[in-house]
């Protein structure tokens, strides 16, 4: 389980990921977050740094404490399914969590629909998501995290502070409620 005050960065490494210099950018803004962290440069409240790796299969990765940037495989096809079961044992249920996606939301409609269900259900997690690439689907990364959710890679500092942690009171919305993107019973 995650401790308070943990950042987890989902690390997109899907084969859309290795276009473009996409890996690259992904690979400096994770050293960038975990370089701010680390020296106690002004993130929020956050004191911790996970890092979820997002391709073929889903799998936590160590962070060196070094100057080192870290290598991340791309290929193949990432799934929610993974990712939402990796999400659901690394984060406890009842603490307040912060989830920052480093993606270019290239994500099938199916895979959507699956991720926008287990967000529903887990409404302690605040989720926002850095685009990368020039393809990146907004639209995807914005209907997974909600309105203002989305930043572009450049805004890594806007879309670390200030990050509030969700309400304590949420519940998850019963079936047929409002969907992230506002239809009644549609999730998308």
């Amino acid at each position: 389980m995650a401790e308070a005050n943990t950042l987890i960065i989902v690390a997109d490494t899907s084969g859309s990921m290795c276009e473009a210099g996409k890996r690259t950018v992904e690979r400096n803004l994770l050293a960038y977050v975990r370089d701010r962290i680390r020296f106690g440069t002004q993130c929020g409240s956050v004191e911790a740094l996970r890092l979820l790796n997002c391709g073929s299969r889903t799998a936590p990765v160590e962070l060196a404490d070094d100057d080192e940037i870290l290598k991340l495989d791309t290929g193949g096809r990432a799934t929610v399914e993974g990712l939402v079961g990796m999400l659901t044992r690394t984060l406890a249920t009842t603490e307040q969590s912060r989830v920052l996606l480093f993606s270019d939301g290239q994500l099938a409609q199916s895979e959507l629909v699956h991720f926008l269900s287990w967000h529903r259900a887990n409404p302690q997690v605040s989720l926002r998501a850095i685009s990368i690439g020039s393809d990146a689907n907004l639209a995807v990364l914005g209907q997974m995290t909600g309105e203002g959710g989305v930043f572009p890679a450049e805004d890594i500092v806007r879309a670390l502070d200030p990050w509030p942690l969700p309400s304590a009171d949420l519940t998850p919305d019963p079936p047929g409620a409002r969907s992230a993107a506002g239809q009644e019973g549609s999730p998308l």
